[in-house]
């Protein structure tokens, strides 16, 4: 599969550009339920689209997605293809492919673009904002303009926003609202909490943990070059994780993975 769109990857684009499809532009859903799940929520499943360029192309960008590190990442064969900088996967952010409710999930999101983007003050693309995580939080290099990866990703986008309405609201989108603490923050029983909630995926200092006869484990929070049993340092120029407010009301409700919203806040 990777082979056909490396080779192809420049007659595709094409008609991924004029793939018809609606979506929508999301708002922030300000005062939501950090813990409430939505019955909404839908999982669009490539395994759906035929066995043509679209689905080709789609499925090589899910595969992208969830297997970055492997595929594009800084310890694949091909040198020319090491495009991330670190071993993070993106769905290490965006759970589950970008396809989980509350875990930064995609569906919706190409409507968003074009959009002004505060950190460079400038109007951006969904490609220059693909880019932008690219450099910043994989520590890596610009994919090729038009090129396989860049087409695939971008179909990939297109595809979990079909059947969105443009212009509404798409449910399990969005951040919270975050209480203000009305006391110092208490890292010592954050570090009690997360070695008994979070530890057991993503290890004791966020290396990750190995699945046996798995090619990928539980996901970094780190994402320095190494195995999963070896801790490695940090190695992300920035990310969507700036603020205290944005990364509480993500673990708020996404996390712990296997029960979402269980944490107080």
């Amino acid at each position: 599969m990777i082979e056909y769109f490396r080779k192809s990857g420049a007659g595709i684009a094409a008609f991924i550009a004029g793939a018809v499809i609606s979506a929508s532009v999301v708002l922030p859903a300000h005062g939501a339920d950090a813990a409430a799940p939505t019955s909404a929520w839908q999982k669009p499943d490539v395994a759906t689209l035929p066995d043509d360029d679209w689905g080709r192309a789609v499925r090589y960008g899910r595969d992208l997605i969830s297997k970055t590190s492997s595929l594009i990442g800084p310890e694949v064969a091909d040198a020319g293809r090491r495009y991330a900088g670190n071993n993070l996967n993106c769905q290490s952010c965006h759970l589950e492919a970008g396809t989980k409710e509350f875990g930064l999930p995609f569906q919706g999101v190409y409507a968003d673009f074009p959009n002004y983007r505060a950190r460079s003050g400038t109007v951006g693309t969904i490609e220059e904002r693909i880019e932008g995580c690219m450099v910043r939080s994989m520590n890596g290099r610009r994919l090729p303009p038009g090129g396989p990866e860049m087409t695939a990703i971008v179909a990939y986008l297109k595809f979990l926003s079909m059947g969105h309405a443009v212009g509404a609201a798409t449910p399990g989108r969005g951040a919270g609202n975050m209480p203000e603490l009305i006391r110092a923050a208490d890292p010592k029983h954050g570090a009690t909490v997360y070695a008994g909630t979070c530890a057991a995926c993503h290890g004791d200092k966020g290396e990750g943990r190995p699945v046996p006869g798995a090619a990928s484990g539980f996901d970094r929070l780190v994402g320095g070059i190494g195995s999963l049993t070896t801790p490695s340092p940090v190695k992300t120029v920035g990310s969507y994780w700036p603020y205290a407010t944005t990364l509480f009301d993500y673990i708020r409700r996404a996390m712990p993975f296997n029960a979402p919203g269980s944490l107080s806040n």
